[in-house]
């Protein structure tokens, strides 16, 4: 599932890139971005080094590719982790195990002890 989702913020952000930026000169020329990421790769995200921040970006791939991880880490994967509604919901998330898992072959005739 998460997978559909990144595809789909992944088209998003190509296209929204795309129409502010036509070519990887534009991106280049953008003295704002350039300053921006060269201010979070020092600054800002130097802890993160699994992040692989650029210092500066060259091509509109690795502005689309920073902008996706960011939104999906802020949404999706946020969600995901942090949504206890979910598993407040006892048979989304039990505490406590003590029997067999059911199977299909059990519904409708389980008992408890």
């Amino acid at each position: 599932d998460s997978k559909k989702v990144w595809n789909a913020m992944e088209e998003f952000v190509s296209d929204f890139v795309d129409f502010y930026y036509p070519s990887d000169k534009d991106i280049q020329d953008d003295y704002e971005l350039q300053d921006f990421v060269k201010e979070i790769s020092e600054n800002g995200f130097i802890r993160l080094k699994q992040l692989s921040m650029p210092r500066n970006f060259k091509e509109k791939r690795e502005l689309k590719n920073l902008l996706v991880k960011i939104i999906f880490t802020t949404t999706a994967k946020h969600s995901s982790f942090n949504f206890f509604e979910y598993q407040r919901f006892i048979p989304n998330a039990p505490y406590a195990i003590e029997g067999p898992l059911p199977t299909e072959a059990d519904r409708g005739t389980m008992t408890f002890k």
